[in-house]
């Protein structure tokens, strides 16, 4: 038998994760209403800072450092709007009344029998369900 568990969030829906193998959980059960959002893509962004593009005045860093620096450091602001969604890839759930899910959450607090952790990589929509892929 699969190991599943079910979370009742506050609209009262019975939101039933299932593992299906090592990598997936099916989701099931919340509402007809969610949002899910997608990761931001900061390639064009980062190479307009390097190919210097645009005058910035700032020292070379690396991509890591510039998605972090770009929205704080005022010189690096203006590089904000090349910064768009990658919608290849979905990184964000969060059904009408919850659970928020999102990449990097570790799914261990829904099925606290596991030992080793369930973190989130994506997610996979399909018609009757959200697959949730994990990092493996």
């Amino acid at each position: 038998m699969k190991d599943s568990v079910t979370y009742i969030n506050r609209y009262r829906d019975n939101i039933q994760f299932e593992i299906l193998d090592k990598s997936t959980i099916k989701m099931t059960g919340y509402g007809q209403y969610f949002r899910y959002g997608f990761p931001n893509n900061y390639k064009a962004a980062y190479n307009a800072f390097l190919n210097g593009q645009l005058v910035h005045g700032v020292p070379f860093m690396s991509e890591e450092d510039f998605k972090k620096q770009i929205h704080e450091h005022p010189e690096l602001k203006r590089y904000l709007r090349l910064v768009t969604s990658d919608m290849s890839i979905i990184d964000m759930v969060d059904p009408s009344g919850g659970p928020y899910l999102c990449s990097g959450f570790d799914m261990k607090m829904f099925f606290t029998r596991k030992r080793k952790p369930l973190i989130i990589k994506e997610f996979e929509m399909q018609p009757d369900c959200i697959l949730i892929k994990l990092e493996r």
